[in-house]
């Protein structure tokens, strides 16, 4: 009988009770070991940053290592390269002035007004020629 009133949790104000029940120190040991993972989680975490800016600075130096290269390769192009790009600017600037001449042009406004030019741009199709 005293033994069992002994292990009751309920212990008098000035006393203190070395005899814990089982249940309290299970309890304490798995806050303890929810500490020890807590703490394994956080150091893996800030080797996981170590190795992100590792990384990042692995990447800028391969970005730099690139970009070294591709300015080297620009200026090694070959002449028929650049005869081949600069006719192609050509051409396309030549396209463009054509296209906003045409689009000036009193006939290409007929054209225009009689086709009813739709679209989002509505400006002509009611002024249909009869």
């Amino acid at each position: 009988m005293k033994i069992e009133r002994f292990q009751t949790t309920s212990v008098p104000r000035g006393t203190i009770s070395t005899n814990i029940p089982e249940e309290e120190e299970e309890e304490e040991e798995e806050e303890e070991e929810e500490e020890e993972e807590e703490e394994e989680e956080e150091e893996e975490e800030e080797e996981e940053e170590e190795e992100e800016e590792d990384g990042k600075q692995d990447e800028e130096e391969e970005d730099e290592k690139e970009r070294i290269r591709n300015m080297k390769s620009r200026r090694k192009m070959s002449r028929s390269r650049k005869r081949r790009k600069r006719r192609i600017m050509r051409r396309k600037t030549w396209e463009k002035r054509m296209r906003s001449k045409r689009k000036r042009g009193r006939r290409w406004r007929k054209r225009r007004r009689r086709r009813g030019w739709g679209g989002n741009n509505l400006y002509f199709v009611n002024c249909s020629i009869e």
